[in-house]
């Protein structure tokens, strides 16, 4: 089960995300690396905020807001 969640990139969806805290966002931005990304993190991010991120594959990051 494990694996599946990983060579598909869906570990995200995983609702043990939610239990545990984590918030996971689909956002755009002005940098075209990270356009149409996935972000999870602790923090309740809004539009305007700026994180730091962390890359776990090639569409999905974990953020922390600074």
């Amino acid at each position: 089960m494990g694996a599946i969640f990983i060579k598909t990139e869906l570990f995200y969806s995983n609702p043990s995300f939610a239990l545990l805290g984590f918030h996971i966002y689909r956002a755009e931005t002005n940098n075209s690396l990270l356009s149409c990304s996935i972000f999870i993190t602790k923090d309740k991010i809004k539009e305007g905020d700026k994180v730091k991120y962390l890359m776990i594959s090639e569409k999905v990051y974990f953020t922390k807001k600074i």
